[in-house]
This record gives structure tokens, sequence and C-alpha cells, in this order.
């Protein structure tokens, strides 16, 4: 199973995560040479350096995690997740429902491609969610061999789909749900987070609010809710044994961000229809 601590920050703009802190909480990423099981054509690209080509477009730190290793050879080497947001929205915008961010995974024990992937952190949750590729088109590339053009281009296209992002979100503001298509997003939901063996559990507690901005029947509000209960887990529910048991958070790197923008995309088809 793995686990990650996540460290984030508020939006004010002394709270930035310095490489001092970075180093603290996801130190995989200041990994200095690859793991000793890559090959020869595995062409490293240290994290150090897409932090720093981040910086140079306006990104800064702002929230990080990494794995927990099974394979103690692997430590400093693992998977990890920084989120960056726009040093111009710290600075001119620091109290927006939602800023636009910019999520960057990577490892450097060949476990995974590095990916460059668009997101949206909504504050009064401190929800950090990872945008479809439906949406926006973020970069994914093997560690064979990449240019900090095409890390460029990335950047440049996320930055320039921000606004669109928004767009969205007034739409799914305006778009009510009827109690029938509530329950099934939440149904649909349920279904993502858990593919295969489902708890036992009644659709509408995924659509419970935990704070009074969540109330509302909009499809908006019903995304964050329910991203935010299957994520952070906590809900009750009974086995097919009858017994009381809770749901877990969802810790796991990869299994956040696959949950994200399936829900993102569940979201997009709902706006749709």
């Amino acid at each position: 199973m793995f686990r990650h601590s996540y460290f984030t920050q508020s939006s004010a703009l002394d709270n930035v995560l310095s490489h001092d802190a970075l180093r603290r909480v996801v130190p995989s990423a200041f990994a200095e040479a690859p793991h000793a099981s890559t090959s020869e054509r595995y062409s490293f690209l240290p994290t150090t350096a897409v932090i720093s080509r981040l910086e140079e477009h306006g990104w800064v730190p702002v929230a990080a995690s990494q794995s927990d290793v099974r394979d103690e050879s692997k430590k400093g080497f693992q998977s990890h997740m920084i989120r960056f947001a726009q040093l111009s929205d710290l600075r001119d915008r620091p109290h927006v429902e939602v800023r636009p961010e910019i999520a960057y995974i990577n490892s450097h024990d060949k476990s995974r491609a590095a990916r460059l992937e668009a997101g949206l952190l909504r504050f009064a949750c401190a929800n950090g969610l990872i945008v479809s590729d439906g949406s926006v088109a973020g970069l994914r590339f093997k560690h064979f061999g990449v240019g900090t053009g095409e890390l460029d281009d990335a950047v440049i296209q996320i930055t320039a789909k921000a606004p669109a992002l928004f767009e969205a979100i007034e739409q799914w503001r305006a778009r009510k749900l009827s109690e029938t298509e509530q329950r099934e997003f939440a149904r649909r939901a349920i279904d993502i987070r858990w593919p295969a063996k489902k708890p036992v559990l009644d659709p509408v507690k995924i659509l419970l609010g935990r704070r009074g901005e969540d109330a509302g029947e909009n499809l908006w509000r019903t995304f964050n809710v329910a991203q935010e209960n299957l994520l952070r887990g906590g809900l009750c529910y009974r086995t097919a044994a009858f017994q009381r048991a809770s749901i877990r958070a969802v810790s796991g790197i990869t299994e956040t961000v696959r949950i994200n923008k399936s829900l993102w995309a569940l979201t997009e088809e709902f706006s749709n229809n």
C-alpha cells in the first residue's frame, strides 16, 4: 500500500514552499541521479530542473507529497507530486474560491512516467482537483529523452486553458441536478472509487456536504462534495457481515490522480447532458 504525507500551504505569498521546505517533505524530488536499477537508455530529468523551469514561468510550489516504499533501496527515488500555483494569483488574488494549479508527478526509479497535469484548488476544503485529459492535455513522457521545449509548451498550454476551466465551473454552478441525477452521479462516482469490490454504501452518503458552502443541488457542488468524500474517506457503512466500518482516505498518488481525473470527466458528461 502506498501512503504519502501531504503538505499544504495557504494562499498567502509568504507561504510559498521554499526549496528547503520541499526537500524536507519530498526528498525524493531532490535525487541527483536515477536509481541504480535504471538502464543506460533512461534519460534522467531531475525534478529540481522542472521546479526551476516552472518557477521561470511564474509557477511556484505550494504543496507536495511522496509515496512510501516497500523496497528500502528505492527510498529517495520514489513517486512524488508537487503542486504549483501562479505567483500572480498568490499576490493579486489571495481570496478567490478556486485557483488554477499545475501538478507535476514523477519518480526517479523508473516506476512511472513523468506527468505534468492541469489542476485546481478549492479553498473551502483545500481540495486539490486534477483536470481530465479531455479538458486540458498535459504532458506525459517516459524517461527516454524530453526537451525543455516540450515542457515549456505544456506549461504555456495549461496556463492558457485556465479561463476555459473557470467557464466550465460557472456552467456547472448553473446546472441544477434533479434528485435522480444526483443519485446517479453518486452511484457512478462510487464505481470510479471502487471499480471492483465495493462497500455496501448508500449513494446518498456521497452527497452529504461537510460545511455550509456545500449546500445546494448544482453540479459544481455535487462534484466537489463527492470528490472530497471519496478521497478523504471517513464515511461509515456496513460490511456484508453487517459490521460497522468507515471508508479509508485515498493516499496513493496514482490513485488520487486517477479518481480526480475520472470524476472531472464524469462531471463534464453530466454538464453536456
